[in-house]
């Protein structure tokens, strides 16, 4: 039994998870560099 392929759907959820990822990697680098 094969699940259908929704490719758009596919790329937002990728997408998402790579801002959410980006946006907590520049969170952590901004305040390692603040709280020095």
């Amino acid at each position: 039994m094969k699940t259908p392929f929704n490719p758009p759907l596919w790329r937002k959820c990728i997408a998402t998870v790579t801002l959410a990822l980006g946006a907590f990697t520049s969170k952590s680098v901004l305040g390692k560099q603040f709280y020095k």
